[in-house]
């Protein structure tokens, strides 16, 4: 998760453009972090990688704002307590972006759901890092698993709102009970974000040193892990392959 979000972030700065000056501590630190991981206790694991995805997020952050968009604090944005008639309204955040990426990553869940199901994944529980005090829908595996995948969603949206496929006027703003504006998808944008979502599906990618679709690396990869949970034997299920996110961006993702 730590080498794919140090990936992540380079693909970024080259979809977006980021002046090197901008986000070099950025990425010296994810380097630093990536590093520090290899020989830490598992108890670290959570510490590390939260770093190195703040660091994502603020590179991301400024990507962002070469569109004249913004979000704001992650954990603050994904927990909007307000209720939402529109079923769309689950997508919620304190910005356009960030109820956007709300909807791709519920939609990635989703995704992730229906794949397990079919190679025989018997139910839901805690994860690696996910644990019931974080998550008490107990589904921290599944969210363990499709991290490194969300990064496809959020960088294909991040192209789109460069190229101003999608903006905030794409979303309906309500008033919280504190009267702080939220966000949540129209029916335009969850045309576009569903598109997106689609396009991170068939994202070329490389997964036990073959080129396969996302999709088709996550089905892989849910496969693999499934297998490695179960066996009774060390080595009987052959070697785990976890999802590394690749490094090189595509250029159809460059904006033009």
């Amino acid at each position: 998760m730590v080498q794919s979000a140090v990936n992540a972030t380079r693909r970024i700065a080259t979809i977006a453009k980021l002046y090197p000056g901008d986000i070099g501590q950025s990425l010296v630190l994810q380097e630093k972090y990536l590093a520090l991981i290899k020989d830490a206790r598992s108890t670290s694991f959570l510490t590390y990688e939260g770093m190195a995805m703040k660091h994502y997020w603020f590179c991301y952050n400024l990507a962002v704002k070469k569109a004249q968009q913004w979000f704001g604090p992650r954990k603050r944005s994904r927990f909007v307590r307000e209720f939402v008639d529109n079923p769309t309204g689950r997508a919620r955040g304190y910005s356009a972006v960030d109820a956007a990426i709300n909807y791709l990553h519920q939609r990635r869940l989703r995704h992730a759901e229906r794949i397990n199901a079919e190679v025989g994944f018997p139910g839901t529980c805690d994860g690696f890092l996910h644990k019931e005090k974080y998550n008490s829908r107990r589904i921290g595996l599944l969210l363990d698993m499709i991290d490194p995948y969300k990064f496809a969603d959020r960088e294909i949206l991040l192209a789109v709102v460069l190229n101003g496929g999608i903006s905030w006027k794409d979303f309906t703003l309500e008033k919280d009970r504190r009267g702080s504006t939220f966000y949540y998808p129209s029916s335009k944008a969850v045309s576009v974000l569903n598109q997106v979502g689609k396009d991170a599906d068939d994202e070329e990618v490389f997964f036990d040193d073959r080129k396969t679709r996302l999709e088709e690396a996550y089905r892989l990869f849910a496969t693999g892990l499934l297998s490695l949970l179960y066996t009774t034997k060390p080595g009987e299920s052959g070697e785990f392959k976890t999802f590394l996110f690749p490094i090189t961006p595509s250029s159809a993702h460059v904006p033009l």
